[in-house]
């Protein structure tokens, strides 16, 4: 009977993840489309599979099995985003099971499952999630689960627990670095603990337990750069590049302050109101929250989807929340909750973005217009950072720079320079051009708009000026 009741539970979760997964991604069959990161992954994924080594053919600066993850999407279903919606599906339901599983050490099962969706409705927020298929939605599940170890140790400090941290830590880090620092706060309270009360041995024993699962789950991102060769430009790439990203950013505190102020008010409430209280109960609780904070305040910048990681740490307050819930309200407040985090979570379609001034896309005249030059050989350069267009398309991107991170021309020129360089070459069948709002200059930072211009007029032909997008498609005379 009890196995029946968690199998019955199992598919309940399923389903309720892939109902709002429908109106909260944009790999949903409903959307079909990926906002601007996720559209460099899914770029990046489609070039590793044509035989493009990441970081050393295609140049982008999150973590490696990132791109294996968007790889094995597009591997499933080819053009179509089906794949990566699975993938995300199945990312989603695993959280959502792990914290109904953890939630229901303490409680009933329905009241588990309505915390669960509480803790759902602040992860699906539309300015949280932001679309999906971004490394703190990816990340967001070794989070839950590192968690959920801890609370299953209840302070044994095992070895097969923290090689097991030490697996989760190191995936993370392969998603995105900054990521990691979470298990900062396990380290730092799981030494604290064993130092204090003088266990040496079983305290050596968990760092090497730790290191061990770190080096297992690295391996296959170490043995992947050093067949490729691609060592120097993976550690760049995962690493290196990011101090520039961040450079020239204020003050740490100034950072944090600006992180802070930023957040979403109701992940930022029901936080406050998580720290009340587990006030004085877990120090697990508040090293790992203060890690995964210094994590979102590293950078400066202030992306809804950054603060997915600290969402983690709103289970007290929806376990908390839950509780006080009435049991004979149950049956309303489940499907009343659903209803709110589809109404908070729900994408507007692509008409309705239009009509509020939004940009949008229209593929069709894209696709029209490069019928004449496409072949499975194609080469087409998309500036700045229009990546959509490449899988649009269907074409897979040929320069390494195929798009201009969001960073000064002074800080990092070598993507920018790296873009001229390829439309003053003439290889390109077809480039497309995206302006800045309301200038008509390609590239005035580099001192060379003129001469791009004037290139771009002698060979090459205008096939198609998107006006609302602010954008130019050239094709080869």
């Amino acid at each position: 009977m009890h196995r029946h009741s968690e199998l019955r539970i199992t598919l309940c979760i399923a389903g309720y993840v892939v109902v709002l997964m429908m109106v909260c991604a944009l790999s949903s069959p409903l959307f079909d489309r990926t906002a601007t990161d996720s559209s460099v992954f899914v770029a990046m994924g489609r070039a590793m599979l044509n035989g493009k080594v990441v970081y050393k053919d295609v140049f982008d600066h999150k973590g490696l099995y990132l791109y294996f993850l968007n790889a094995f999407a597009v591997l499933m279903t080819g053009k179509s985003l089906l794949g990566l919606f699975v993938v995300e599906c199945v990312f989603m339901f695993l959280c959502a099971r792990i914290v109904y599983a953890m939630l229901s050490k303490y409680t009933d099962r329905i009241t588990a499952f309505l915390a669960m969706q509480i803790f759902m409705m602040i992860v699906m927020r539309r300015t949280i999630f932001e679309g999906g298929n971004l490394t703190e939605e990816y990340s967001l599940l070794f989070h839950v689960c590192a968690i959920y170890l801890v609370v299953r140790d209840e302070g044994r400090h095992s070895c097969l627990m923290m090689m097991l941290q030490g697996v989760l830590a190191g995936i993370t880090l392969c998603f995105r670095p900054n990521m990691m620092m979470m298990w900062g706060g396990i380290a730092l309270v799981s030494g604290v603990d064993m130092l204090r009360k003088k266990r040496f041995m079983l305290l050596l024993g968990n760092i090497a337990a730790g290191l061990a699962g770190l080096v297992i789950s690295l391996l296959p991102a170490v043995i992947y750069a050093v067949l490729n060769d691609s060592v120097n430009d993976t550690l760049f790439g995962m690493f290196g590049y990011n101090f520039v990203y961040i450079s020239g950013a204020a003050p740490f505190l100034k950072r944090a302050a600006s992180v802070m102020i930023h957040a979403d008010k109701f992940l930022l409430l029901s936080l406050i109101l998580s720290a009340i209280i587990m006030f004085n109960k877990s120090p697990y609780y508040w090293a790992m929250l203060a890690f995964s904070a210094a994590s979102v305040c590293i950078s400066g910048r202030t992306y809804g989807h950054y603060y997915i990681c600290l969402a983690v740490f709103m289970l007290p307050f929806a376990y908390e929340a839950a509780l006080r819930i009435p049991k004979n309200k149950y049956k309303f407040m489940i499907p009343a909750v659903m209803v709110i985090t589809v109404l908070l979570g729900f994408r507007p379609p692509e008409f309705v973005r239009a009509f509020f001034g939004r940009e949008v896309i229209p593929p069709d005249e894209y696709i029209r217009c490069n019928e004449p030059y496409y072949s499975e050989h194609e080469r087409v350069l998309v500036t700045r950072n229009d990546v959509r267009l490449y899988n649009v398309l269907g074409v897979i991107p040929q320069e390494k720079y195929f798009y201009v991170p969001s960073n000064s021309y002074e800080a990092f020129p070598e993507p920018v320079d790296s873009q001229i360089s390829s439309i003053l070459s003439g290889v390109n069948d077809v480039i497309i051009i995206k302006y800045r709002k309301e200038e008509h200059e390609i590239y005035p930072e580099s001192g060379r708009s003129e001469e791009i211009a004037a290139y771009l007029a002698e060979n090459y032909d205008l096939l198609y000026r998107d006006e609302s997008n602010n954008t130019a498609m050239y094709g080869r005379k």
